[in-house]
């Protein structure tokens, strides 16, 4: 729960005097009543990257980025789009090929918060950051609204 509140996606409503957050109701109730994403196509190469919340990049020079993680209004927070892409779509230590042409979902907790496809990449410090393009209108909704299976470990799993 505290990965859904840091990311924005479960809105406080009141902090106590001790620290505790109370949430609104109503957006976990939307949570949770999200379906889950239909298996994509056989041999289909789309790669889900778990991500935690939106944080400054503390080797942002080396890593070419000035954040990581994502949150549900990263704009508000004063980042560019460029900036909110930078955060979520590398730095990943996979083989990308396999992906090349796939959908690059990114999900809090299982909840899918943003969708690309990938076209290439590029290495930086040995690890992958994915360039992107808009997801196809199909992808969009396929992924947003939903939710998928998160495995435990990796930050990363290959999705059908």
């Amino acid at each position: 729960m505290d990965k859904l509140i840091d990311c924005g996606l479960v809105p406080v409503v009141e902090t106590t005097p001790g620290g505790q957050r109370r949430v609104d109701p109503d957006a976990v109730l939307d949570l949770a009543a999200r379906p889950f994403a239909a298996a994509p196509a056989a041999g289909s190469p789309d790669l889900a990257v778990h991500l935690g919340p939106l944080q400054p990049d503390s080797n942002g020079a080396a890593n070419q980025r000035t954040h990581h993680g994502w949150h549900q209004d990263a704009a508000a927070q004063g980042l560019s789009s460029s900036q909110i892409e930078d955060a979520w779509a590398g730095l990943w230590s996979c083989n990308p090929d396999r992906y090349q042409g796939g959908a690059l979902v990114a999900d809090v907790s299982g909840f899918v918060v943003a969708v690309a496809v990938i076209t290439g990449h590029q290495r930086i410090n040995r690890l992958v950051r994915f360039t992107l393009a808009p997801a196809t209108p199909a992808l969009a909704a396929h992924y947003l609204g939903h939710r998928i299976t998160a495995r435990p470990g990796a930050p990363f799993q290959a999705l059908g």
